[in-house]
């Protein structure tokens, strides 16, 4: 591989390009990501790209494999977004192109990079959201089933202990018959039992 060469096709994240920003354009509001066209002319993104740096401010790219297995030639810009809170673009800003190289293809065919693509990061942000809120339902549905569980066991305990009490009472009233017997069988004298209904279960 020569200097010319950024990376051998279908490498994957071997790698790094790096985009210098000026202060300006260094804002841990605004949202960055790359575009790249392939050489036989695909269009590519990445996802949002982190602002790294003290200094100097950059963003940092590796070059992924979906950027290399085409070979030949390709071309690369940063775009810099600044969205509202319902994702849409209020600006957005495109570097120069930068034309890139990968070992085994001298050359690429014509690039689509004059077209500027706007609404893409709009899109990534909704995407970004959209997987939050699918995580946040996930975890809201889990609380709820746990909190089904425990009032379902307290359910089940109240039953349980309304079924020891009607045991209590069948049994206390079994007794106080028993009790009654045995002083009129000792007072020699017979009495008459009322009898009571069983105290059932609901």
């Amino acid at each position: 591989m020569t200097r010319n060469m950024l990376a051998y096709r279908g490498d994957s994240n071997s790698t790094l390009i790096s985009f210098q920003l000026s202060e300006k354009l260094a804002s841990e509001s605004y949202k960055y990501r790359a575009e790249f066209t392939d050489g036989m002319g695909a269009f590519l993104t990445s996802d949002f790209l982190s602002l790294t740096g003290t200094d100097v401010k950059t963003v940092d790219i590796p070059v992924p494999r979906e950027w290399t297995q085409a070979g030949g030639a390709g071309e690369v810009r940063l775009v810099i977004s600044e969205l509202d809170a319902l994702n849409n673009e209020l600006h957005t800003v495109f570097s120069a192109v930068g034309r890139v190289y990968f070992a085994s293809r001298s050359s690429g065919s014509d690039s689509d990079m004059r077209v500027l693509h706007h609404g893409l990061s709009s899109l990534i942000a909704d995407m970004h959201n959209a997987v939050d809120e699918t995580k946040r339902a996930t975890e809201d549905a889990n609380e709820a089933a746990n909190a089904a569980n425990e009032a379902s066991g307290l359910v089940n305990e109240a039953l349980s202990n309304t079924a020891e009490a009607i045991d209590g009472a069948n049994t206390a009233r079994d007794a106080a018959n028993t009790a009654a017997g045995n002083a009129s069988a000792a007072a020699g004298m017979p009495i008459k039992r009322r009898r009571q209904p069983p105290v059932r279960r609901r």
